[in-house]
């Protein structure tokens, strides 16, 4: 019974990705690898909580 409804949704984002691929093919996507370096917060211990 959801799946005609599915199907139907499925095809809607389908033509809505085909629209707005030319848009998003010529935007200009930055190289992650030129960006700054990010940091992460490391913690140990027994639980959640005593690792940070």
């Amino acid at each position: 019974m959801n799946a005609p409804i599915q199907g139907t949704a499925a095809d809607i984002i389908k033509m809505a990705m085909i629209d707005i691929y030319p848009t998003a093919a010529q935007r200009e996507t930055p190289d992650p690898h030129d960006s700054a370096p990010r940091r992460a917060l490391v913690g140990t211990g027994h639980n959640w909580l005593q690792a940070h």
